[in-house]
């Protein structure tokens, strides 16, 4: 059996490329360094890209943004009493109790946070189960004490709080109605973020902050008066 010889020069052709399908990869900027922004060459212009200009102006002026008339339109959507929904969960490959699936969330703790009238004073309460036993009974049994059937559940990325609260009605098919009603009323803090309607430059294009090393003190005093 004969080999094909294949010489340099095919070689050399089957790679090249015209000038104008260079894949941007070469920074032609002189500041980039500074401003961590890189101005690429035969790309489209930012404002034609699906990816934000927003967060790209931000990063590069270092200015916020805020929709003062959006964020208004945003709690319009909440009503009081409103509690402030926070799970912690574990999953384990192996289940540790009957009726668990494998790498299943099992909440053991949470915290809540709530305010019983607009302006009025935030309480707090919270849950955290004993360890060695499975802990979802009791900390249902917590929640039933601490959120009244009709109350406005306000968390951040509702997915998750809503996934956590399904699986306790199946578990506990007694209480469904009353957490199908707690699902139903859940409202995301997070909508106002991933909308862009509040976006600050030290966010990296992320609406979820906390995973960003962002604390409030990083921000000026007041800032979340000023975003309301």
């Amino acid at each position: 059996m004969k080999t094909k010889q294949i010489k340099e020069d095919d070689t050399a052709a089957s790679v090249t490329r015209k000038p104008e399908t260079i894949s941007a990869s070469r920074c032609i900027s002189s500041d980039c360094n500074a401003t961590n922004i890189c101005i690429w060459k035969n790309t489209t212009p930012i404002s034609g890209l699906k990816f934000p200009q927003q967060q790209v102006e931000a990063t590069r002026t270092k200015r916020n943004t805020i929709d003062h008339e959006k964020i208004a339109a945003f709690l319009e959507t909440l009503s009081y009493p409103l509690y402030f929904l926070d799970f912690e969960t574990f999953n384990s490959a192996i289940p540790l109790y009957d009726g668990v699936k494998p790498y299943q969330h099992l909440p053991f703790q949470y915290s809540l946070h709530y305010q019983k009238k607009k302006g009025g004073k935030v309480y707090h309460t919270e849950f955290l189960a004993q360890p060695g036993s499975d802990p979802r009974k009791p900390l249902l049994e917590k929640l039933l004490v601490d959120i009244p059937e009709n109350a406005c559940i306000l968390t951040y990325n509702m997915v998750f709080e809503k996934k956590v609260l399904s699986e306790l009605a199946v578990r506990y098919s007694k209480h469904e109605a009353i957490i199908n009603n707690w699902v139903r009323n859940i409202q995301d803090l997070m909508v106002p973020f991933r909308k862009r309607d509040v976006y600050y430059w030290q966010f990296k294009g992320s609406a979820l902050v906390q995973f960003n090393g962002i604390e409030s003190s990083n921000f000026p005093d007041g800032w979340a008066g000023k975003v309301i």
